[in-house]
C-alpha cells in the first residue's frame, strides 16, 4: 500500500511539471511539451550512458523551439481576428 504521506509531494510535483508545459493562456503548448519530452529523453540517456554526441543533438533540438518561443509577441488585446 502506498504511503499516504507520499501522495501530497507527488501530486505537487506532477502539478508543477504539467504547469511547465502550459503557455500564458493556460493551455498545453505543443512546443514546450514536445521539447520537454525530447530533453527528458536526452537527460535519461545521459544518466545511463553518459554524454554523447546524440545526447547533445537531442538537447539542442529540444532547447531551440523553446528559445524561439521566448521571442514571440503575445497580443493581449486580440479579439480572435489577430494573425500570428
Amino acid at each position: 500500500m502506498l504511503n499516504l504521506k507520499l501522495i501530497e509531494p507527488i501530486s505537487k510535483l506532477l502539478n508543477t511539471t504539467v504547469g511547465l508545459f502550459k503557455d500564458t493562456k493556460g493551455k498545453l503548448s505543443s512546443k514546450r511539451t514536445i521539447s520537454g519530452l525530447i530533453i527528458m529523453t536526452a537527460s535519461a540517456d545521459i544518466a545511463t550512458s553518459g554524454i554523447t554526441a546524440n545526447n547533445l543533438i537531442l538537447t539542442a533540438l529540444g532547447i531551440v523551439p523553446v528559445i524561439f518561443a521566448l521571442f514571440e509577441k503575445n497580443n493581449l488585446n486580440c479579439d480572435g481576428s489577430c494573425k500570428k
